[in-house]
């Protein structure tokens, strides 16, 4: 019934029939063991020698959500009240006795609820600890102080009489009853963990012979009679049967005791209480004894159980570890091999077990093992390498032998770990044959390769240190780079390398005095990551760029500048333009630019050569540059074509003088090679970007009209655009 009812209400779903049938059961239950414990109680008038009701609510409610308790609770008032009704008390007593009884459940379940919150086992010492403490002593002492109060107010019964009969009658209820509800596993009811009830029932029916037969009779004290089957229902079922013979030796000692039978008899009292104190204290003694035993038992069981599990376990895990695994006895004779023995080299375990070392090795072999074994016995952990020449396929061998050492750190023998290295030592050769080629290749690389670690020393250099810094690259290995390399070299790689250890590619170039001057170095910095992605090291590939910088630089002055004349071309020309109508809308000031083209250049060429007509343009382009402000850009588009950018201007006087200072260096004559002087006139447009709004085509269209504008006019002259917009 108990059971049934819990699973009932550990439902979560919502209240329906299934849910008032549970508590109806709760209700059912309560009242018969309510009424049983009245029932028993005949000496004692009002107070129940052992009180069942409150451990078996206390049972339900422990297995159940919080949720469920006020339900729970209010049906085991509804048993407890009835139970009393029945059995004869006045409505208010019955109701007055029955809060009693539901404080004490609600305060036990409470108290251990709040330390406890995962299922409850009594077998875990801390929550046996819990439940007798703050789930049984508690609760019941402060509810027997409170009933035996009712009572003697409302019956005018003697208090102590009262209090010592109800706080051990409280205290067997939840002892025998608390277990036996606890005993279930999940959602399996308690009677189906019994091995067997065949087993079960003839040991009960003994326990139960045995102890109407000790308390019928009133002659001798045979109470220690009735343990022995007791203990023998314990050794078969354990806390179960503890729990189960508990509760039959219960309900027969006090019915009997109250009755007049029973060993009891013989204490020289005409007082029922003291009696029935006598049998309490017997049945809580018993329940102790038993009880614990009965865990006792149960954890031998377990123990037992997990040894041989354990046992077949590493047996398991030995056989199939890919390594031969035994174990040796302090006489040097196999106590366990697994089956690895017999795949390596050909041995069956069986056959090892009871022989000694010296037997199954052989004498040569022994020999060459004998100092390990003496090492191991002695308590020291040993790990070497051989070859193993006598097996078929020649097998290398790793060999562990680790100390078995009792509990004084005496050796008692050793463990025996065998693995077969044979492939790693042929991956170890040609390992070695490939590192020693990516070292001869390394060596031989135009560049320094270098590896820092994370601690920031050296790990590998190659060869071309030697040559190219002057330092022996063994000197360098294991030193910290910032110390093992010249200060000159570290310094502008100190932060790429900072960098690169915080897992960033990086690449750096600078300068370092070699041979007669400076040389320009480029170094790569690749961070080294392991399996977990820290960067355990950098490799540094520094190669020589300084051939590579002078043709860049070349290539630079040809995509930036006029070959004949080194001024600015007309992309550099055309970037600077864009650069300073950005800079003129800051500073709110003015650009000027001024397009000059040399008057009858064709004639030259086409009199004088084409040798005359380039002198001439280079002989321009210097007058030109000494007439500018140093911060003006002079430039040459193609052919006669020139082009002056002015900045900072304020009006256009500015740029109209600076015209008028090229006409006049232009009008000087100009020497020849072949020594002839010949006269060159100019014509310049200028253009302003009156507007900031005004683009580079903007600008270049205004000069341009310009410089047709100067040339209609008659050439040798100059002619302002405005505005433009």
């Amino acid at each position: 019934m108990e059971l049934h009812a819990t699973e009932l209400l550990m439902d979560r779903r919502p209240m329906d029939r299934r849910l008032l049938s549970g508590l109806a059961a709760v209700a059912v239950g309560v009242l018969a063991l309510a009424w049983i414990g009245i029932a028993l109680t005949r000496e004692t008038d009002r107070v129940a020698s052992i009180w069942f009701a409150n451990g078996f609510l206390v049972a339900i409610l422990l297995q159940v959500s919080s949720r469920r308790w006020p339900a729970l609770l209010l049906a085991g008032l509804v048993g407890n009240v009835g139970a009393n009704l029945l059995t004869g008390d006045p409505a208010g007593l019955a109701l007055t006795l029955s809060l009693c009884n539901s404080l004490e459940v609600m305060l036990s379940v409470w108290l251990v609820r709040r330390l406890v919150e995962e299922p409850i086992d009594l077998a875990d010492g801390r929550h046996l600890a819990v439940f007798l403490g703050l789930g049984v002593a508690v609760p019941v002492l402060i509810v027997s102080v409170t009933a035996s109060a009712v009572l003697m107010v409302m019956l005018g019964e003697d208090f102590l009489a009262s209090f010592r009969v109800w706080l051990p009658g409280d205290l067997l209820g939840l002892l025998v009853v608390v277990p036996l509800g606890l005993m279930r596993g999940g959602s399996t009811r308690w009677y189906a963990q019994l091995l067997d009830w065949r087993l079960l029932l003839p040991r009960l029916a003994l326990l139960i012979v045995v102890s109407f037969a000790v308390f019928y009779q009133t002659r001798y004290p045979l109470l220690f009679v009735v343990q022995i089957p007791l203990l023998i229902l314990v050794y078969s079922h354990g806390k179960l049967g503890a729990a189960i013979g508990i509760f039959f030796v219960a309900v027969i000692s006090v019915a009997m005791t109250t009755a007049g039978y029973g060993p009891m008899a013989l204490v020289p009292t005409e007082s029922g209480y003291e009696r029935i104190l006598f049998v309490q204290c017997f049945l809580l003694f018993g329940v102790g004894v038993t009880y614990f035993t009965g865990v006792l038992l149960e954890e031998r069981t377990k123990l037992v159980a997990t040894l041989r599990q354990s046992q077949m376990q590493f047996r398991a895990i030995a056989d199939n570890v890919p390594a031969m695994v035994g174990h040796v006895d302090a006489n040097e004779v196999y106590r366990f091999a697994n089956s690895h023995y017999q795949t390596m080299l050909g041995l069956k375990p069986e056959s090892l077990v009871g022989r000694s070392m010296r037997e199954v090795c052989g004498e040569t072999v022994y020999a060459v093992l004998r100092p390990h074994i003496q090492a191991a016995l002695a308590g020291n952990a040993v790990q070497f390498e051989r070859h193993a020449a006598e097996s078929e396929r020649g097998l290398h061998l790793m060999l562990s032998f680790i100390p078995d050492l009792d509990d004084d750190g005496l050796g008692r023998g050793f463990y025996i770990f065998v693995l077969d290295i044979t492939a790693r030592k042929q991956y170890e050769l040609q390992l070695m044959a490939s590192e020693a080629r990516l070292r001869a290749i390394a060596d031989n690389m135009p560049a320094l390769i270098t590896q820092i670690s994370r601690e920031g020393s050296v790990t590998f250099c190659n060869a071309t240190y030697d040559s190219w810094l002057g330092l022996d690259r063994h000197a360098v290995i294991s030193r910290p780079f910032d110390q093992a390399l010249p200060a000159a070299w570290v310094e502008p790689q100190k932060a790429a390398v900072m960098q690169a250890l915080d897992g960033r590619r990086v690449e750096v170039t600078f300068e370092y005095p070699h041979g007669n001057g400076l040389r320009s170095f480029r170094s790569t910095l690749v961070p080294q990551p392991d399996i977990t992605g820290r960067t355990q090291s950098v490799y540094v590939l520094t190669s020589d760029v300084t051939q590579l910088k002078q043709v860049q630089k070349q290539l630079m002055l040809l995509a930036q500048f006029d070959s004949l004349t080194g001024l600015a071309n007309r992309r550099e020309f055309e970037e600077r333009l864009d650069q300073a109508l950005a800079r003129a809308r800051r500073t709110r000031l003015h650009v000027a630019l001024l397009f000059i083209d040399i008057d009858r250049f064709k004639w030259i060429n086409d009199t004088l050569g084409h040798g005359a007509g380039d002198e001439v343009l280079q002989e321009l382009a210097l007058r030109m540059r000494n007439a500018v402000r140093e911060t003006d850009l002079v430039g040459r588009f193609a052919g006669d074509e020139f082009v002056i950018l002015v900045e900072g201007i304020r009006s256009d006087a500015e740029p109209q003088f600076l015209a008028r200072k090229l006409l006049v260096a232009a009008g000087r004559p100009f020497l020849l090679d072949d020594g002839s002087e010949i006269e060159v006139g100019i014509s310049i447009g200028i253009a302003m970007n009156w507007s900031h709004e005004a683009t580079p085509k903007d600008l270049m269209k205004a000069a341009d009209s310009a410089l047709y504008d100067a040339k209609r006019s008659g050439r040798g002259t100059f002619s302002l655009s405005r505005p433009v917009s």
